[in-house]
Parts: C-alpha cells; sequence; structure tokens
C-alpha cells in the first residue's frame, strides 16, 4: 500500500527522500515527507513514523510544522495516541502573547479529519469560531503544503479559519450542541463574508438528536 500512496519519481531522488525520513534533523525530515507526492493519501503508511516524531517535538518555535505534521498524520493514522491533545495545544497557544494564526489554522483543519476523535476540541473550536480575527485569516492546502492568506475579499479555493472551525463542529453532530449559541449569533447580523449555508448546516446537524431548531 505504501508503494502505491506515494507517486513514481526519479530513482535516485526517491531513495534519497525516503532516507531522509530518518535523519535526525527533523526540519530535513518535515522537508522530505513535503517532498513525497502522495504523503497525504490516507494509505501513505511509510511516512506515519516521520511523522510520529514530528508531531511528539514539544517545540514551541516550531508551531507550523508540527500542526501540519498532525494534519497529516490525522488524515492517515487519526487514532494515534496523543493527536487530538497537540492540536488542541496548538489551537490554544495558551502561553503565545501572539499566537502564530497559520499554525492555528493547520492545527484546526487537522482536527476535521479525526472525526469523531475531535470531540474534545469543542471548546477552542467555539473560541476560534467566536473570533473576528479569524474570519479573515483563510487557508489553502496542497498535500503537505499550504498556503494563507490575511484580510481582503475571499480568494478561489481558500477557506477562512472560522468557516473551517463551524465545518467541524457540524461535523461533530450534537457532540458540539454548545456552539449553537454562537453560531446563531454569526447568522443574526448577517455576516458578508462567512457562508450562511455553513452555519445553518452546523447548527442542524448539533440539533438532529436533541430536536434543537
Amino acid at each position: 500500500a505504501c508503494a502505491a500512496a506515494v507517486a513514481p519519481m526519479d530513482g535516485e531522488v526517491n531513495s534519497r527522500l525516503r532516507a531522509a525520513l530518518d535523519d535526525q534533523d527533523l526540519d530535513v525530515v518535515w522537508a522530505a515527507i513535503r517532498a513525497l507526492p502522495g504523503a497525504d493519501a490516507p494509505d501513505a503508511r511509510e511516512v506515519v513514523p516521520a511523522l510520529r516524531r514530528l508531531v511528539q517535538d514539544q517545540s514551541e518555535q516550531k508551531l507550523l510544522r508540527t500542526a501540519s505534521a498532525a494534519r497529516l498524520l490525522a488524515g492517515i493514522e487519526p487514532e494515534t495516541e496523543g493527536l487530538v491533545e497537540t492540536l488542541i495545544r496548538v489551537v490554544e497557544q495558551k502561553d503565545n502573547p501572539n499566537p502564530e494564526w497559520d499554525a492555528r489554522a493547520m492545527a484546526v483543519d487537522g482536527l476535521g479529519r479525526l472525526g469523531g476523535r475531535a470531540e474534545p476540541a469543542v471548546s477552542v473550536l467555539i473560541q476560534i469560531v467566536g473570533d473576528d480575527q479569524m474570519e479573515v485569516i483563510s487557508f489553502r492546502v496542497e498535500g503537505g503544503g499550504y498556503a494563507f492568506s490575511y484580510g481582503g475579499g475571499p480568494k478561489p479555493g481558500f477557506k477562512s479559519v472560522r468557516v473551517r472551525a463551524i465545518e467541524v463542529l457540524g461535523q461533530l453532530g450534537p457532540a458540539a450542541q454548545e456552539a449553537i449559541p454562537v453560531l446563531r449569533s454569526l447568522i443574526e447580523p448577517r455576516n458578508e463574508r462567512t457562508s450562511q449555508a455553513t452555519i445553518k448546516a452546523a447548527v442542524e446537524a448539533m440539533g438532529k438528536v436533541s430536536g434543537s431548531k
């Protein structure tokens, strides 16, 4: 499955990239993962050990790398021990007076790849939804790569961090019902940037069992 997941490349280059997955320098490891086509595929098992090493790194200076690796791992091996806690830590950034919004964006997207395992993150996701700054920060991911945009109007292919957080809460359904008040508060003023359809779909998903309207 691993061989099928990673697209064919020049033999020598491919060999060097695979060897780099075991490098002691985590920056080299991350560069190799980003260069391997198909590293974000659900069956890309060969990169899992390297991703685990990156996720276990607690360096506050490498939050974007940690969040991005955790996002990839969430799509391949979501049951990884401590993964949801790592993503929550990056979203919160409790001890950082100037949170890294790019790392936060990747962590929110990573939580979305965990499915129901993201339930412990409901409260931090609600905080993201309630933060107006998360409306003007948008991102686009392509495999192990990413691009970010701050301010300005919506760009094709980009999604705001707030909208992504709303989607994740919607995926959790009734388990995220406590988010309904803040979501409804975004509907009332008819926010021009946040998708009203996304908000309403999330509220509907949360109320399916309890009968909330």
